[in-house]
């Protein structure tokens, strides 16, 4: 499931801090393209827009990782629409027991200047946001053996 959604996804950094064991990792990701459909007259704003849905989106993908908390927040926020929406996801994943997890997903989204979003635009963002929901799940196995690029 996980790469019938993300496209590419490379490394960019890692931090570490050992006394609060805490940990911080960067990629960079590139989504599939957005195959269906969304309507929206063809010459204005919106229209252009919600054409670029159609193909892939680059994000930035940061984990937050608090070990004594047993605890990790990833947000994925998108950079190539981000002169005109900022679209953001957020998931965290925190312990139940001692060998299962949780996962809460938030989608974000907020137009520039804090302009209204379209209501178009959030249709298309929530219609993505739901097809992609089916990589949530290997969430923890694509971070603990990711797949790097060069």
């Amino acid at each position: 499931a996980y790469s019938r959604v993300i496209k590419e996804r490379t490394f960019l950094s890692h931090k570490m801090d050992h006394k609060n064991m805490r940990e911080e990792w960067q990629f960079a990701q590139t989504t599939q393209p957005f195959e269906e459909s969304v309507s929206s007259p063809s010459n204005s704003q919106v229209g252009k827009i919600l054409r670029q849905m159609d193909m892939p989106i680059d994000s930035v993908e940061t984990w937050r990782i608090d070990h004594s908390a047993g605890r990790a927040e990833v947000l994925i926020a998108n950079s190539t629409l981000s002169w005109f929406l900022g679209a953001f996801e957020k998931i965290v994943i925190e312990q139940a027991t001692e060998t299962s997890c949780t996962l809460e997903t938030q989608l974000f989204l907020q137009g520039a200047f804090d302009s209204a979003v379209p209501e178009d635009i959030v249709s298309a963002f929530v219609a993505r946001h739901v097809r992609d929901s089916d990589w949530r799940q290997d969430a923890l196995e694509a971070f603990l053996a990711p797949t790097f690029s060069s």
